[in-house]
């Protein structure tokens, strides 16, 4: 994520989603493969991974398939906030969005889309998003400071990642 070199003035809107993959509902998931994906091949291998959970929605988190077929659920939606918005600045990781805009209530209106839009695919957005100022262009995101010169990991979350390396 780069910020504009020198501004103070620009605003963060932070959203995460609730169960990211747990909450993929097949039926729509296997939609978006069919509308995008036209080796029936590949089709039928995304349709077995995708209906391997039983009840109707969720993928499996260890196969390695699951973090392309999340990226696939969500990008209809990036697209549509990009394009309808006109947002330049409109990042996402996994199930974290971040948007980057001067216009506080422009990136209070674009959460509220990508609410809207998180619902439509059948999951929900965290309580705890959040719009913040970038103060001498930098703001904590994943556990990590970042500006326009890069990312630093915060103490506390390096700590909690040494610990979890140490057990195993």
């Amino acid at each position: 994520i780069q910020l504009v070199h020198g501004r103070k003035d620009l605003y963060v809107g932070i959203c995460d989603t609730r169960q990211y993959y747990p909450t993929m509902v097949h039926d729509q998931l296997y939609n978006m493969c069919e509308k995008h994906i036209k080796d029936t091949w590949l089709l039928w291998l995304c349709k077995i991974t995708i209906y391997r959970m039983k009840g109707g929605k969720g993928l499996a988190l260890g196969s390695p398939s699951s973090s392309l077929l999340g990226h696939l659920y969500h990008s209809e939606l990036d697209w549509k906030i990009i394009l309808d918005y006109k947002v330049r600045r409109y990042y996402r990781f996994c199930d974290n969005k971040f948007v980057i805009h001067k216009n506080v209530s422009y990136v209070h209106t674009i959460m509220r889309a990508l609410r809207d839009g998180i619902e439509e695919l059948g999951q929900g957005m965290k309580r705890d998003w959040r719009v913040v100022q970038c103060k001498d262009e930098r703001f904590e995101c994943l556990g990590s400071m970042i500006n326009s010169h890069g990312a630093n990991m915060q103490r506390k979350t390096r700590r909690s990642a040494e610990h979890i390396m140490e057990e195993n």
